[in-house]
């Protein structure tokens, strides 16, 4: 809420009432000289408004997603931050996904004003990690804790052998150590991730919350991994499979046929050789152009070499993809490998696949 003077409401009405007028008429019909002069009358009608609004407190402005916004609202932001008098009472907080906001990069005058931002001396980047073990479970546990998991009126269950090792405070639900360990390697730290799993575990009755012990637990004879994933994070993770090239796309469906790891070979051997369509055929430079697209996008990890007796011995697989030779191959042969940068990615992507193209990328990982 804005505390405007009276003097102010009236300035601001009569900035309003002279020039912003333009700003939602249709010029579609103008040149481009004159939409350039439009918008330069819009932007200093915008703030002059917010000089006024800034006068007597600062003002927080968050803009959200901003890898969705629009080439001039990117430049009036870099208008308000080149602005010294509003930058002084004008804080802007802008959140994005890095993967993305590379694509919008592709047009010059959104990377240009991205670039007056970030080159300020007041502007401060924080990356924003994925929660840690223990941030992850303090998060989960004030969301168990709240009404949001609702309790269930059971007989008291015993199975502190199963609890998590954090010692919580006595008022709060003890949760049990499959569903923290569940959640943490479902979400990867992801809090949005970690919540609507959570939250969707409750909702169909996969875990209990128990009001006589204080303890949250696995619904006997339920199993977790049978929880579908909630229509947001499926919704989620189409809505970027879905912003990728048709090649990449097709690379991705591979790649989550495979699972984990992915060897590089393979997918050379598929797309290069025995493709499932002509269409999807690839030439080695154009898959490893795709593959690092992939790799810039944040969907697939970078391929790293692994010595094969070393990936053996840790029984990460039990089948190792090799290429077929005529010559014996050495035990220590290096494999270049990758991995989904997340593994609900991989799992809807292969769930939401045409049977008939699954069943092919399965023949051909088996020959």
């Amino acid at each position: 809420q804005l505390k405007l003077t009276q003097d102010d409401t009236k300035a601001v009405d009569a900035i309003q009432t002279t020039r912003i007028g333009t700003v939602n008429r249709n010029d579609s019909d103008l040149g481009n000289d004159k939409m350039s002069e439009k918008h330069q009358q819009d932007f200093n009608t915008l703030l002059d408004v917010l000089e006024i609004i800034s006068k007597n407190e600062p003002l927080l402005v968050l803009l959200d997603d901003i890898h969705w916004m629009d080439p001039l609202s990117w430049e009036f932001c870099s208008k308000i931050s080149a602005n010294e008098k509003l930058n002084r009472k004008i804080v802007q907080i802008f959140t994005y996904k890095p993967e993305l906001l590379i694509h919008v990069f592709t047009n010059r005058n959104i990377e240009k004003s991205h670039s007056n931002i970030s080159s300020l001396k007041s502007t401060a980047q924080i990356k924003l990690e994925p929660f840690s073990t223990e941030e992850l479970h303090e998060f989960l546990q004030k969301i168990v804790d709240s009404d949001r998991v609702g309790e269930q009126a059971m007989g008291t269950i015993r199975r502190k052998s199963r609890l998590s090792s954090i010692n919580f405070e006595n008022n709060n639900y003890a949760i049990e150590k499959t569903i923290l360990d569940f959640l943490e390697k479902k979400s990867q730290g992801s809090p949005f991730i970690a919540e609507a799993l959570l939250l969707e575990l409750a909702r169909e009755n996969f875990i209990v919350k128990t009001r006589n012990d204080r303890f949250c637990s696995v619904n006997p004879g339920w199993i977790l991994h049978h929880c579908p994933l909630p229509d947001s994070i499926q919704a989620m993770a189409l809505s970027r499979l879905e912003r990728l090239t048709l090649s990449q796309q097709t690379i991705v469906r591979a790649c989550a046929v495979f699972g984990t790891p992915i060897p590089y070979l393979a997918l050379l051997y598929i797309f290069e050789d025995n493709s499932p369509t002509p269409e999807m055929k690839m030439t080695q430079a154009e898959l490893d152009y795709e593959i690092q697209s992939l790799i810039n996008s944040d969907i697939l990890k970078n391929f790293q070499f692994v010595k094969l007796d070393k990936y053996q011995q840790q029984g990460a697989i039990d089948d190792l993809w090799l290429p077929s030779t005529d010559f014996p191959v050495v035990i220590d042969t290096d494999l270049k490998i990758s991995e989904f940068r997340h593994v609900i990615l991989q799992e809807v992507v292969y769930d939401n696949m045409l049977f008939d193209l699954r069943r092919k990328f399965h023949s051909l990982i088996a020959d």
